[in-house]
């Protein structure tokens, strides 16, 4: 929802590179090599959704790369702890 309806897509004639989101610094500007990505996951850091859980404890994330970093801690844990 969040990419379609508040970034839009430029096939469809609508696609906005700046940030709407009340109070937001990058309001001013448009995001970095014009890219529709980047406003895309700019924008998942207004909203409290987070997609990626953790398998072993349940932990929830916004970023792919958090859960990774939560992998690796559960990983060095079961190796410390046998």
């Amino acid at each position: 929802h969040l990419a379609e309806a508040h970034v839009g897509r430029k096939s469809h004639g609508n696609l906005t590179l700046r940030c709407l989101w009340m109070g937001c610094n990058h309001a001013d500007r448009p995001f970095r090599f014009f890219k529709r990505d980047h406003i895309v996951s700019h924008c998942r850091a207004h909203v409290p959704f987070k997609a990626n859980v953790c398998s072993d404890c349940g932990a929830q994330f916004k970023w792919p790369q958090d859960l990774k970093k939560q992998c690796v801690r559960h990983a060095l844990y079961y190796i410390v702890s046998c």
